[in-house]
């Protein structure tokens, strides 16, 4: 038999209309039969009667609470409730809410870790659909590493999530460690960080001007060039200079080095000299480069949009080459008598 409440007929009924969202939504829930229902429906779903309907779930927490208190609900029969697996053991909405909410927050980070290969989750990222609305998972993640910082998550917490593929406390720490590792594997790769994709070019540049601890300085050093700004490369132009002038006959000064000049050298850890050929050697153009040089020095040159003057130090490193000159006509006019001698002899 179906037992029947109207809303205005018990002081729970009351409470119900007053917390309800709308006298009509109020209303049209009457029956004890119909909460019972809906109740046993969600706890079989779920395990939780608290996820059924807004007001049957406010119809659970009444009856709970009654049931803590020694009193059986005047309206619906205590088999009746057994029969729903309702009791005074039965967790509250708000109690089952807490109980469920760390599983929940595991299970949404183990499949965003799937899909996206990460465990860093924007703030305002949202995951799948539960209980009818996207889950927060961007906000709960981290609420939960702010809970870390203050001291207020368990250990078994911490150790659960730090089992997480990719988990780190520092989101900001982990970007950059991925980056640095992703420059590192470049440099072993290639022995040069030219060939870089632009956003890591970028990240390199910004890591130039950054204020890093110094543990990150000391995994950048590692890398050469990787701190060195690209207007200060200068350091590899003299390594290569000295390359060429040993292999010269004794007494030659940079003052005879055309501008087609090439020098071979292997892979250097202190400077980023280029890209190694399939000996395994770089083709340095130091001629082409003393021009650019030159040409910087006299303000003719830009990398990229901006003016790209010499640093102090890079002039002072470069004139300690024998014979160095900053004339430019000169030595333009020392090439131009070189290839009309070089001429006849190729033919």
């Amino acid at each position: 038999m179906t037992t029947t409440v109207v809303v205005t007929d018990t002081p729970r009924a009351h409470q119900r209309l007053r917390t309800a969202p709308t006298r009509e939504h109020a209303v049209t829930t009457t029956t004890v039969d119909e909460h019972l229902h809906e109740a046993s429906a969600a706890h079989a779903r779920t395990g939780f009667h608290a996820l059924a309907p807004a007001e049957t779930a406010a119809w659970v927490d009444a009856v709970v609470r009654e049931l803590r208190a020694g009193r059986i609900p005047a309206d619906v029969g205590v088999e009746q409730l057994q029969a729903a697996g309702i009791d005074a053991s039965t967790p509250t909405k708000w109690e089952a809410t807490r109980a469920r909410a760390w599983p929940l927050l595991l299970q949404e980070l183990r499949w965003w870790i799937d899909t996206h290969g990460s465990a860093n989750v924007p703030q305002n990222a949202t995951s799948r659909v539960v209980d009818g609305a996207p889950y927060p998972l961007g906000k709960r993640t981290h609420q939960t590493r702010n809970d870390y910082r203050l001291g207020k998550l368990a250990p078994e917490r911490v150790a659960e999530l730090e089992q997480l593929p990719g988990w780190a406390w520092d989101p900001r720490n982990a970007q950059w460690q991925d980056s640095a590792d992703q420059i590192k594997a470049h440099y072993r790769a290639h022995h040069t960080l030219e060939g870089l994709p632009e956003p890591l070019q970028r990240w390199v540049a910004r890591q130039r001007r950054a204020q890093l601890t110094d543990a990150q300085r000391a995994q950048l050093e590692a890398i050469p060039g990787a701190l060195v700004d690209r207007r200060r490369r200068a350091g590899a132009f003299v390594v290569a200079a000295r390359g060429w002038l040993q292999a010269q006959p004794a007494g030659t000064t940079m003052a005879g080095l055309p501008s087609s000049a090439t020098v071979h050298l292997r892979p250097r850890a202190d400077v980023d000299l280029g890209t190694p050929g399939d000996d395994g050697l770089i083709a340095y153009p130091v001629g082409k480069r003393a021009t650019f040089y030159r040409r910087r020095f006299h303000g003719l040159e830009t990398v990229g949009d901006t003016a790209a003057p010499l640093h102090p130090d890079d002039v002072e490193a470069i004139e300690a080459l024998p014979g160095w000159s900053w004339e430019l006509d000169k030595i333009k006019s020392a090439n131009r008598r070189g290839r009309t001698t070089a001429q006849p002899a190729a033919s």
